[in-house]
């Protein structure tokens, strides 16, 4: 039997997953994305792991989304907000840490080709996928075809502006609807209502931990 070894890698964590010929996830592993300010650390922790699943396996490739814009023929992460990162040669870094062959591309748009290909009725051909955690991604299937757009970032709808005077972005714009829906911003204003009062049934947990809402 052959596998091939899956990574989502978002602001918090890499998830990574090996799957088997049958498309079913067999082993995991994380690493916490956060505590490795260098894209090269990750790299290497994220490959450690890889290693460790793949161990006495045939691993046909690894593939890794990455939250933020990516260059997918080049396996360059162009920009990722949440990660900090800029033009970040990551296909590069794994690959020379691995033996398989290594694909990057778009977190959303991975998970939309994935779910298109897995649980989705072949009747379907039209497909918009959204992703909801740190940021805000998007995948769109049109056709049966990922739609990429004319610079790979179709789909990247966190980062549409729906208020020019809205709260700072990590993207470095205002009003993006990642700052309205992404995790840490809807931590960051509910925290702040309870800090001035308002009646919750989580006031509880805010006074033991602020740290404990999330």
């Amino acid at each position: 039997m052959t596998f091939r070894i899956g990574i989502d890698l978002g602001g918090t964590s890499a998830k990574i997953g090996l799957v088997n010929s049958s498309k079913k996830i067999v082993a995991e592993g994380s690493v916490p994305s956060a505590d490795f300010p260098d894209p090269a650390d990750l790299a290497a922790r994220m490959a450690e792991v890889c290693r460790r699943l793949g161990e006495g396996r045939k691993i046909e490739g690894v593939g890794i989304g990455v939250a933020g814009d990516i260059d997918s023929t080049r396996g360059i992460v162009r920009v990722s907000p949440n990660l900090g990162w800029k033009k970040v040669p990551l296909k590069r870094l794994l690959a020379r840490r691995l033996k398989w062959p290594v694909t990057v591309d778009n977190d959303a748009k991975a998970a939309a080709w994935g779910l298109y290909n897995t649980q989705i009725p072949k009747t379907v051909k039209h497909l918009i996928v959204m992703t909801l955690g740190t940021g805000v991604g998007g995948g769109i299937i049109l056709n049966g075809i990922l739609h990429r757009g004319a610079t790979g970032s179709a789909g990247e709808v966190g980062h549409m502006n729906i208020d020019e005077n809205g709260p700072l972005c990590n993207c470095g714009n205002r009003g993006c609807l990642e700052t309205y829906v992404g995790r840490p911003h809807i931590e960051k204003k509910v925290r702040a209502a309870l800090e001035a009062g308002k009646k919750s049934s989580l006031q509880a947990l805010f006074n033991k931990d602020p740290n404990l809402v999330t």
